[in-house]
């Protein structure tokens, strides 16, 4: 194998890796959601391109007891994924283009008075 035939795959290589180190995890702590109030899991894209989000609601035990994957265009409330969990709850949003191009939160809503808590995703 020739020296430039070497460098090409290393640099090749190289780009893969980065463009997979682009996929970034925000999570909210633990919140929440009694009686018939719902858990929501709320996402807003601020980059300047669609990109993609995987928002997973995960119990206080550590299981996912409901997710979704979707495509979230610029400047755009991405998904707003709604869960009447009935106890401890935390958002997990995975999501392309790195943190920076994301703004999260995961909320408590109540019907007939709206939200009554929300707490950023980190």
């Amino acid at each position: 194998m020739t020296t430039r035939r070497i460098a090409l795959l290393t640099t090749v290589l190289m780009l893969t890796l980065a463009g997979a180190a682009q996929a970034a995890v925000l999570v909210t702590p633990l919140f929440m959601a009694l009686g018939t109030n719902d858990a929501d899991c709320t996402i807003v894209n601020v980059g300047n391109q669609p990109r993609t989000v995987t928002i997973d609601v995960v119990s206080s035990l550590g299981t996912v007891q409901e997710s979704f994957t979707g495509l979230v265009n610029p400047g755009t409330i991405g998904l707003e994924f709604e869960s009447n969990p009935g106890g401890s709850r935390y958002c997990r949003f995975t999501v392309e283009g790195g943190k920076q191009t994301w703004r999260a939160a995961g909320c408590v809503f109540q019907d007939n008075v709206g939200y009554i808590m929300c707490v950023p995703a980190q």
